[in-house]
Order: C-alpha cells, then sequence, then structure tokens
C-alpha cells in the first residue's frame, strides 16, 4: 500500500511544507495570463501539490507515493527511480456562489516571474507579479474570502508555511450562505470538532475546529461555531452574534498578534491582561548592525553574545 502522506488545512487552507519551486517566505499566487491552458486564475505550488484557484472554488493535485524520492533525488549513479507515482485530485466548489467573484489584491512578493515554456510566445509570460495576499470580494452575497500567509507559529507541530482563507461576512449577509462541496475525498466530522479528508491512498488532510469572532468597540467577541457536514458539503452553524457587526469565520485561529523591530530581535516572554491586551518582551541586539564602514572591503564584526549591546523592548 502506497505510504499515505499527512497534511493539513489550517483555517481553510493547506499547510504546507516548502514549496517544490524552493519558495521560502510563503505561499506564492501566479496568475495565470496564458502560460498555463487550464481554467484556472491563479496556481500555488506547495510543498506536496499545487492549486489553482478558479471562480467558483479550488482544485488541488496531491503528490503521493514515488515524487518524494524524486524530488530528493535519491537516484543510484545516473538512473531514476523506477515504479509508480501516485497522485490525487481534489476539487472544492463554492455552491451557489457569484460565478465571477472580483480578486482584489492585498499584497504582492517583491520578485517577478518569467515563463518561457515552448516555443509558441505567445504562451510564455513576462514579469508575473506573485500575489501572497488577496481577497475575493461577493463570493456569496456580502461574503468575502480573505487568503494571506499563515504566521509560522500555527500548528509548529506540523510542517509550515502555507496558507490561511478568512470568511469575512459583513453586516446583514448570511454565514448560512457558505456551501464547501469537496469531490474527490471522504469527509468525517471527528470528536474535537475537526473535519478529516481521506484523499484516497495518497493522503490525509483535516481542518481544525472552526473559530470565528468579531470585533466591537475594539475588543474581539468570540461567536460560536461548528462545522455543518452535508453528504460532501461542508457549512457553518454559527451561533448568536450581533448581526450590524462583520462576523470573522477563522478556523483553528484563537488568538494572534505581531511583535518585531527593523533590527535582530528575540522574543523571550508574552501574556495577555484582563481586557485581552497582549504585552510581550524581546531583546533587541545591536551588535554593530548597520555600522558605518569606515574602509571598504575591510569590514568584519562578529555576533558576540556576551558583549555586544542587547535593548530591552516591551
Amino acid at each position: 500500500m502506497p505510504r499515505v502522506r499527512s497534511l493539513l488545512w489550517v483555517v481553510l487552507g493547506l499547510a504546507c511544507c516548502a514549496s517544490l519551486s524552493a519558495q521560502t517566505s510563503g505561499l506564492h499566487w501566479l496568475p495565470n495570463e496564458g502560460q498555463w491552458d487550464v481554467p484556472a486564475q491563479m496556481r500555488a505550488e506547495w510543498g506536496g501539490g499545487v492549486t489553482w484557484l478558479e471562480s467558483d472554488g479550488m482544485t488541488m493535485w496531491v503528490a503521493g507515493e514515488g515524487y518524494e524520492a524524486l524530488w530528493d533525488h535519491h537516484f543510484e549513479g545516473a538512473t531514476a527511480p523506477t515504479g509508480p507515482l501516485v497522485s490525487h485530485g481534489w476539487r472544492v466548489t463554492w455552491e451557489g456562489a457569484a460565478e465571477h467573484p472580483v480578486r482584489e489584491v492585498l499584497a504582492t512578493a517583491d520578485h517577478r516571474v518569467n515563463i518561457y515554456k515552448g516555443q509558441d510566445p505567445s504562451r510564455w509570460a513576462e514579469g508575473l507579479v506573485p500575489e501572497t495576499r488577496f481577497k475575493l470580494l461577493d463570493v456569496w452575497p456580502g461574503v468575502d474570502l480573505r487568503v494571506g500567509p499563515r504566521s509560522p507559529g500555527d500548528r509548529a507541530d506540523l510542517p509550515g508555511p502555507g496558507w490561511k482563507e478568512d470568511w469575512m461576512v459583513e453586516p446583514g449577509a448570511d454565514p448560512a450562505d457558505v456551501a464547501i462541496r469537496h469531490d474527490g475525498a471522504d469527509l468525517s466530522l471527528q470528536a474535537d470538532g475537526s473535519l478529516h479528508f481521506q484523499l484516497g491512498e495518497t493522503a490525509e488532510v483535516r481542518w481544525g475546529a472552526p473559530y470565528a469572532y468579531q470585533v466591537v468597540d475594539g475588543h474581539v467577541s468570540p461567536v460560536e461555531v461548528a462545522y455543518l457536514l452535508e453528504g460532501n458539503v461542508v457549512r457553518f452553524e454559527v451561533g448568536a452574534y450581533d448581526t450590524s457587526a462583520p462576523l470573522v469565520i477563522d478556523p483553528d485561529i484563537v488568538f494572534s498578534t505581531y511583535i518585531g523591530a527593523t533590527q535582530p530581535n528575540w522574543g523571550f516572554t508574552a501574556a495577555y491582561d484582563d481586557d485581552g491586551r497582549a504585552m510581550g518582551g524581546t531583546a533587541l541586539w545591536d551588535g554593530d548592525f548597520g555600522t558605518y564602514p569606515t574602509t571598504a572591503g575591510a569590514i568584519s564584526t562578529a555576533m558576540t553574545f556576551g558583549t555586544a549591546p542587547f535593548d530591552c523592548g516591551l
């Protein structure tokens, strides 16, 4: 039996290891400008598969047995590995959604991508701008989908980086409109509120238990939510909430914040107060960072923790 590859879909997004194309700074979505002859707007590569964003959902190709040895160059001499290459197709469809939701770009990568494949210049693409964060507007009336990078700290016991998806329900919109159909996967609801997906003998996938919240008067208010499984269609069963304020359905994430500085820093402690405000403590290293070089080509520094100046950041 082929060895099962375990993946995790966190916040309605696959949590994946390093990209097949050696991307190490998060998932990059490349727009399809004709270089791929498929009905997809964008394509993202991740460790173990490829995802195509389409007008009404996503299609995934998931690698199985045989590919890991191929990618890791586990060859004997000049001989490529032999045997079957197992993979699986998985289709996610947003049932009853708008035919062509508008995509709003929220953030892009710094680099550009050129693709020259084959001898037909009309199938080449130059200067592609990889997107790292985007939003699909009105997938259902008043319901937007925000796709962005998954924090490296999310589920640190499992491979990353990957991406996360937030369903953003505007005031007056109905979260019951969200209906996500899965083809090519066997679904089962788990006792802890998560969803398990079996992709044949190729892979297992799990969606973490959902989490929903509202930000009202600057405070985060959790909202009860659970998966509602109807055959191969996933919905969200949402408890009482303030329908005059936006609602975010953001599974598997309970709390997050950001800390950092332009100079090297290390976080050592974090806590929260009775009002839910985050507090963190960090060490910031000076260590001649950005020292003015008095002689070109002659500067040399060493990272010496014992003598280098440190500041305290809160």
